[in-house]
């Protein structure tokens, strides 16, 4: 370990690359991604849907959104009927981007709104009708748009969009209906600014936490770009075992009494450090530093969760790049293999744009890459306010990454001294 770190510190300009140009990637990409990240027009997407109302509102916006073929609905989980406290986590947790709840009495509140205008106008008219009593109904009702906090502020208003035309379409059809009924000469003279009886509200529900951070292109690209900062580790790392195969020093080191495993270990712990540090300096940039590019300040979440997957996530990167290392024989194939994978798998998981914009083979191919479980978990902590349960998953299954590299690695070391 104090071995790495020496050779470390001889090759300043190195060192100093290692941070400078990861924290210039972070700067540049969250300036550049500021703008919405992509249209999602063409997409489809899973709506959880919640109907208290159960009548013409909910049936009508059920309908809308399935008529839409961008929506599917979603209003049972594992064959039962769908709860809103089941909605709420669902969506806080990341399992669906999308929650609709219709509150009750909704269809009620157009009705009331429609047979005031009814009234107005028939009385207008020197006609008098007898109106239905409704007057312990609302006048209005607020539909509940529930978003995962991981999601760009892009798709949250293209969808409210969306949903906005599929439930205005729907309250003012109904309106009509329920005119039409009382005199078919009403509809062409009623004001459809006076109809709207419901509106629908983004809204933000927590069960366990007060507040949960809306994800924005600082939110996004600095946690983002820092773990690929950290896989990129892979570069240097790979590029020394090489260099000190081909120059003799791992065969006398392997000389010194003691076990193969020490030398593992001490070069992975070495940068492990190294990623450490690595990372708060992209977290400062983007606590201190985005604010002068007139970009939000990042937004923290819990540092004992945050400090157990960052060892996990550096302690992948690491076990990664000296499986690298050791499989390949020459610089130019490991740096040139090393740098395309990380790529790749930076591409597909979430890194460079949101998962949820992907065509559905990526998707699913996205749960095989170590950058998408990292990022993840980093959206666990730091938007939606997650604890060491939230996380514990993602350290599992980079831990299980890290010790299968290494595995690999130890079988296969003869190469490492050939």
């Amino acid at each position: 370990m104090i071995k790495e770190w020496i050779l470390l510190s001889r090759d300043r300009v190195g060192l100093l690359f290692l941070f400078l140009m990861p924290l210039i990637l972070v700067v540049v990409m969250a300036l550049l991604q500021d703008a919405p990240f992509k249209d999602y027009q063409d997409l489809k997407f899973e709506i959880l849907f919640l109907d208290h109302d159960k009548d013409l509102l909910g049936d009508q916006i059920k309908k809308g959104l399935i008529a839409n073929k961008q929506f599917s609905i979603v209003d049972s989980l594992h064959h039962e009927t769908l709860t809103e406290d089941q909605l709420s986590k669902k969506i806080n947790s990341g399992s669906y981007k999308i929650g609709i709840i219709i509150p009750t009495q909704a269809s009620l509140s157009i009705k009331k709104i429609a047979s005031k205008s009814a009234t107005q106008i028939m009385e207008g008219l020197g006609v008098s009708i007898e109106a239905e009593d409704l007057s312990k109904i609302p006048d209005s009702a607020n539909i509940e748009l529930l978003f995962d906090p991981a999601t760009k502020q892009s798709f949250r208003s293209a969808i409210t969009y969306a949903l906005e035309k599929i439930i205005n379409q729907s309250q003012m059809q109904m309106m009509i209906n329920y005119l039409t009924q009382s005199e078919d000469t009403t509809s062409n003279i009623v004001d459809v600014k006076d109809m709207q009886a419901i509106r629908i509200i983004p809204f933000e529900k927590d069960n366990s936490s007060k507040n949960l951070t809306i994800s924005n292109s600082v939110q996004h690209n600095v946690p983002a770009w820092s773990i690929f900062a950290i896989f990129f580790i892979l570069i240097p790392i790979a590029g020394s075992m090489i260099e000190e195969r081909e120059n003799g020093v791992k065969l006398r080191m392997h000389l010194i009494p003691g076990h193969y495993t020490h030398l593992l270990i001490g070069k992975i712990t070495a940068f492990m450090v190294v990623n450490v540090f690595q990372f708060i300096s992209m977290l400062w940039v983007g606590i201190y530093l985005m604010p002068y590019f007139g970009l939000p300040s990042l937004q923290l979440g819990f540092i004992a969760p945050t400090t157990m997957l960052l060892i996990a996530i550096s302690f992948a990167a690491s076990s990664f790049a000296v499986l690298i290392g050791n499989l390949f024989h020459t610089q130019n194939q490991a740096l040139s293999f090393g740098a395309i994978i990380i790529v790749l798998m930076s591409a597909i998981g979430g890194i460079w744009i949101p998962v949820e914009v992907m065509p559905p083979f990526l998707q699913k191919l996205s749960y095989l890459s170590p950058l998408q479980w990292s990022l993840n978990g980093i959206n666990d902590i730091f938007l939606r306010h997650g604890s060491w349960n939230d996380v514990m998953l993602e350290v599992i299954l980079l831990m299980g990454f890290s010790i299968t590299c290494l595995i690999i690695t130890f079988f296969s070391r003869s190469k490492f001294i050939s």
